[in-house]
């Protein structure tokens, strides 16, 4: 594993790799906001471990590191594992900073649909999902006259696959009530760390 920081919001974190905890041996990732630092293992209790794993375990710790910066560490233990586990798998198998026509979510295929116009209400929707039909719906990429950004149009999409597998998956309130925030955060890691994005498949 070759990377050293990585940048979460305003802050630049370091990343120690280490062959084992020691005395810590339970664990296999540590996240210190306080610190400023991340520590991934490659061992645990004695046997080295896949590299999927850690990658795996460097995604959870991110994961929690932006909970802390966007969201004020309201996300449990569990959530975050989950969504480690998840979120491995969809950047693995999908091409999402890239405008795909459908996501593979754990083998269900949902259709992207981008440019939609709501016409069934007359508030504004920037975003839809639904889990019966299968497919994560894009409102309109020109609002008020002015055309959406791409990141703009990314960032919905990831709030899209996070409202999926929370919906599907993990179903925590904390998250739903902080998910906007949440995919602004991821999206900003993805983009402002090429090294840390070249680390998962994204379909290839």
């Amino acid at each position: 594993m070759n990377i050293k920081k990585i940048k979460i919001g305003g802050h630049v974190v370091d990343i120690h790799s280490f062959d084992n905890f020691g005395s810590l041996s339970d664990e296999i990732g540590l996240c210190s906001p306080a610190k400023n630092s991340i520590k991934i293992s490659r061992s645990y209790i004695g046997d080295k471990l896949h590299e999927q794993t850690i990658l795996e375990s460097l995604l959870h710790e991110v994961l929690h590191f932006i909970d802390y910066v966007y969201c004020g560490y309201v996300l449990e233990e569990a959530v975050i594992k989950n969504l480690a586990k998840y979120l491995l798998y969809v950047f693995n198998r999908n091409d999402i900073l890239n405008f795909p026509d459908d996501i593979d979510f754990m083998g269900y295929d949902y259709e992207i649909k981008y440019d939609f116009s709501f016409t069934e209400t007359t508030k504004p929707i920037a975003i839809d999902v639904n889990r019966i039909t299968q497919t994560i719906t894009m409102g309109p990429n020109m609002v008020d006259g002015e055309f959406n950004c791409d990141g703009y149009k990314i960032t919905r999409l990831i709030l899209g696959i996070l409202n999926v597998i929370n919906g599907e998956y993990i179903e925590d309130d904390d998250l739903t009530d902080n998910v906007s925030t949440f995919a602004q955060g991821l999206y900003q890691v993805l983009i402002d760390n090429k090294t840390f994005y070249n680390m998962f498949k994204w379909g290839k």
